[in-house]
């Protein structure tokens, strides 16, 4: 298994310019293609800084965000990134169990009709289940991937499992609510949690993942 980091740091100084699609109307075209330019092309610096980041420290995932690209599917100031000069990007659609709507067996038709993997977050199935047992839809959505890694999302609940509010994130991962079998799969792993960059190292220490993820040139 490998942790990822979600989007955005809290100590480290990497971060991910943003604007608004007021602002960008109040530009002309000429002046709106500038700005979008050196936004995007900071970002990318970014991202690229915070892919090396993650590297050093054992981190084998980063998960963008739509703050990479911002206001880009808005109607009236969005583009198109080939229209930028100097960026590029990669399109890949995969789908998620939710929190309050839809569930792995809600999802499973559609991700089987279409080809679409399905991302399994362990969270969400604990406080929106289907019926199924936690090991059951987490086989189900690996299955989806066609011998492809899969990819799944972990999180505790802030004030516990029983508190008034299970859906919210806690700042750290309890390594107890990691699924047991999870660190000796193939599996990338989200550590979705407040603490950023800081609860996936003390996950890695939590489940002794450090030396195999860690790079050995470092």
């Amino acid at each position: 298994m490998r942790l990822g980091l979600c989007c955005t740091f809290l100590r480290e100084p990497i971060r991910f310019r943003r604007t608004t699609a007021r602002y960008l109307s109040r530009l002309d075209p000429p002046a709106r293609a500038e700005f979008l330019r050196e936004l995007l092309l900071h970002n990318a610096e970014a991202l690229e800084k915070a892919v090396a980041w993650c590297a050093d420290h054992g981190i084998l995932a980063f998960r963008l965000s739509s703050h990479l690209f911002p206001v880009y599917t808005h109607p009236e100031v969005g583009y198109r990134l080939d229209a930028i000069d100097g960026t590029g990007t990669i399109r890949e659609l995969a789908l998620e169990n939710d929190d309050r709507t839809y569930t792995v067996a809600d999802l499973l038709p559609l991700c089987h009709a279409e080809g679409i993997p399905l991302v399994f977050d362990v969270h969400h199935h604990r406080v929106h289940g289907d019926g199924s047992s936690e090991d059951e839809a987490a086989e189900a959505c690996f299955a989806t991937w066609k011998g492809r890694e899969p990819w799944a999302h972990v999180s505790s609940p802030r004030g516990g499992w029983e508190g008034p509010t299970p859906r919210l994130h806690a700042d750290y991962v309890d390594p107890s609510d990691v699924p047991r079998d999870w660190p000796a799969r193939r599996l990338t792993v989200d550590v979705e949690a407040k603490a950023k960059e800081l609860a996936v190292l003390r996950l890695q220490r939590d489940l002794g993942l450090i030396a195999a993820g860690r790079r050995s040139d470092r």
